[in-house]
């Protein structure tokens, strides 16, 4: 029978063996209970007690405190950029990145372009055009929510910064609600086609998914010189990073080393680079 069972309920004969040194590791504590920490990499003896005999069995266990570190993966966005749409929806919502610690970083794009020096895609009349093809593509083959055509007030009748704000302001008020405010604000945005850079279309979603209570906070904060500051930080990060353009991808894998990417078609390379599954799709 195992474990033993003594009068005052100990637990004998567990020692812990560490550079070839045995130490009792339960030493004093009660059935059930262990407050003892291991140190990684140890071997645990187990003596146990059979009832037929007196005969001690002993059996080893490789045993290591510290788990494997969970990879990481840093998404640098703007709502007003429809390929960080489609990195963050796979990115949420794939089984595959679950295992990952993800985070999603407010950006402003307008702020972006000028600090690289480019020209916005709807500069160009064919870029604009063939976006929407490739748009419409990719969200067929992953399955992505999508409708096509321009969203109201889009590209830049108005900019998308007191919307970042908010998010840039939901991630220190209500972190744990961001991602589902973020996803709420695309779908909006590329889905319903909704102008969510005006007040009044993105200030009910962020009271209905937050609360009136939380979202009105988050809404008054967003006007802070904190938050604009952390925006603006934001953005500087990701051009000092390397960013050539969004979404900005920075992954993190399980040994500690960190490499960057750019564009939703190079997400595959993301996955390959955590060790993670493959992604199903044609180009990836």
């Amino acid at each position: 029978m195992w474990p033993p069972m003594q009068g005052n309920m100990n637990l004998p004969w567990y020692f812990l063996h560490h550079e070839g040194k045995a130490t009792n590791v339960f030493e004093g504590h009660q059935y059930g209970r262990t407050t003892s920490i291991l140190t990684s990499q140890i071997k645990i003896l187990l003596y146990h007690h059979q009832q037929s005999s007196d005969r001690l069995n002993t059996r080893w266990f490789n045993s290591t405190t510290t788990a494997m570190p969970r990879q990481k993966i840093t998404l640098f966005f703007d709502l007003h950029s429809p390929y960080s749409y489609l990195a963050f929806y796979v990115l949420k919502n794939s089984p595959i990145f679950k295992q990952c610690d993800t985070t999603y970083i407010p950006v402003l794009l307008v702020a972006f372009i000028k600090l690289v020096g480019l020209n916005p895609p709807w500069s160009s009349p064919n870029k604009v055009n063939y976006l929407w093809t490739d748009m419409a593509r990719w969200c067929a083959e992953y399955n992505i929510p999508w409708k096509q055509g321009f969203p109201e007030n889009y590209p830049f009748k108005v900019t998308t910064l007191k919307i970042q704000r908010i998010l840039t302001a939901c991630m220190i008020e209500s972190p744990l609600c961001h991602a589902d405010l973020v996803a709420a604000l695309y779908h909006a945005f590329w889905v319903e086609k909704k102008g969510v850079q005006l007040p009044e279309v993105h200030e009910p979603i962020v009271i209905k998914i937050l609360g009136q209570n939380v979202g009105t906070r988050i809404i008054e904060r967003s006007t802070s010189e904190e938050v604009k500051a952390l925006l603006k930080q934001n953005t500087e990060d990701a051009v000092a990073s390397g960013a050539p353009g969004l979404p900005w991808i920075k992954a993190v894998n399980a040994t500690g080393r960190e490499e960057c990417f750019f564009g939703f078609d190079h997400i595959g390379q993301v996955t390959r680079f955590l060790g993670l599954e493959k992604l199903n799709g044609p180009h990836l």
